[in-house]
């Protein structure tokens, strides 16, 4: 079951869970990634989050080249679908999945790395 995030206090629910991640999903093939989940590691249930990249850019303060176009979607799945999360960790690669933890600090290291080096946020 779908639940479109639009709070940004669940993207901080998401990064103390370290929920797995996906980026620049179409919405009608969503199904195929659960499916991909189901059968590599499996799934307790069926229940996943999505929100837009302007709720991240927005939450993050992403700013030029570090900034996700705001209609881009993300899929998100809690660990606690997860039946076994180490048979998932290795197999999301093949969906480009990350954990969310990973996706904000990479954010984040760009962010500051550009306002360090050129003294002034990303183009």
């Amino acid at each position: 079951m779908e639940t479109v995030v639009t709070e940004m206090h669940t993207l901080d629910e998401f990064y103390e869970d370290w929920s797995l991640t996906f980026t620049g999903v179409i919405k009608d093939e969503i199904p195929l990634y659960l499916d991909f989940l189901d059968e590599h590691g499996g799934l307790k249930n069926r229940d996943y989050y999505t929100f837009t990249g302007k709720l991240m850019n927005d939450y993050y303060c992403l700013t030029g080249s570090n900034r996700y176009a705001d209609d881009l979607n993300f899929l998100v799945i809690r660990l606690s679908s997860l039946k076994n999360i180490a048979e998932t960790s290795v197999a999301r690669f093949g969906l480009g999945g990350r954990w969310f933890t990973d996706i904000v600090d990479n954010n984040s290291s760009r962010q500051n790395i550009e306002l360090m080096v050129y003294g002034r946020e990303s183009l």
